[in-house]
């Protein structure tokens, strides 16, 4: 019996110092896609295209997955113009370069944040 009281003192002291809180948060992540005229899929952490005799620019669009519903929480991107309340943000990338966008996500409720990073690539002729 006292093994088992231990056990629940344990538990409920980590839920109180926000480690069930971190854990939710790990299962937030990041992914990008370089807008062309091909099928865009968002892939994690980076993202490139080509695109034959594309422009001279084009967006890239980044967004945050894997926040819990009816939770709420803020992003502080890297990119000027990006809102602190969207969970996406739209960036532009020259061709033949690339372009590292960081954001800052904060859960409102715990006020855990972790910063999330994700590189996309644009290449053309």
């Amino acid at each position: 019996m006292a093994n088992a009281t231990k056990a629940l003192a344990l538990l409920g002291f980590l839920a109180m110092s926000g480690w069930a809180a971190q854990a939710q948060a790990e299962d937030l992540k990041i992914a990008c896609y370089v807008d062309t005229p091909a099928f865009d899929q968002y892939t994690e952490d980076a993202c490139a295209s080509y695109w034959f005799n594309g422009p001279a620019t084009t967006s890239a669009v980044f967004e945050v997955f894997g926040q819990d519903a009816g939770v709420s929480y803020t992003y502080q991107w890297s990119v000027t113009g990006c809102s602190a309340s969207n969970k996406f943000c739209i960036a532009q990338v020259r061709a033949n370069r690339d372009k590292t966008v960081s954001v800052v996500v904060t859960n409102n409720s715990t006020g855990i944040s972790r910063t999330f990073t994700a590189v996309a690539e644009y290449w053309r002729d």
